[in-house]
């Protein structure tokens, strides 16, 4: 188990709180059935570099979309109830190819960090991308590995060519 420093422990909560509340909620349940409520944006048009950026929420999940200097496309759906679940696509061109674990570590990484570039409110990807590379070394390939006591990161590459495809799963369990 990755044990995040106290400092990080709070930031990688944050990044889940932005909540949301979907498939763990009773049959018919709303947000008000919910720990967690409906999800919001993480993201918006006005940051630097941020482009046709898209936010769709559907009942108590949501799919948001956009573009990080003409370069990474990225989506993000959030989902969860008293449980919160978010799942990132990153969607590059180019760059060396890979398929080692650690590799695939090493892009995780490097997209949150690029994500952590957006200002001060999303330092959380900055602490997420530090215990990536400090832990890549234990990280396997679509499997969850613990972050800390009750938080899961799932690594999965979709596309080892270019453009290159990766799933990334934070989960509250």
């Amino acid at each position: 188990m990755l044990v995040i420093p106290k400092r990080w422990g709070r930031l990688v909560l944050l990044l889940l709180g932005f909540g949301a509340c979907a498939p763990d909620a009773p049959p018919g349940g709303t947000p008000a059935d919910c720990r967690y409520q409906a999800p919001e944006p993480v993201f918006g048009e006005k940051l630097t570099g941020v482009s046709g950026h898209h936010f769709e929420r559907e009942g108590m999940s949501a799919t948001e979309t956009f573009v990080l200097d003409q370069q990474l496309e990225v989506v993000l759906y959030q989902s969860g109830c008293d449980y919160i679940q978010q799942e990132f696509i990153f969607t590059w061109a180019g760059g060396p190819r890979g398929n080692s674990a650690r590799f695939w570590v090493r892009e995780a990484a490097d997209q949150f960090e690029r994500l952590a570039h957006l200002g001060a409110a999303y330092v959380s990807f900055k602490a997420l991308s530090d215990a990536l590379r400090q832990h890549e070394a234990s990280i396997q390939l679509e499997k969850a590995f613990e972050l800390q006591a009750g938080l899961a990161i799932t690594i999965s590459p979709l596309s080892y060519r270019s453009p290159k495809q990766l799933r990334v799963v934070l989960r509250q369990e």
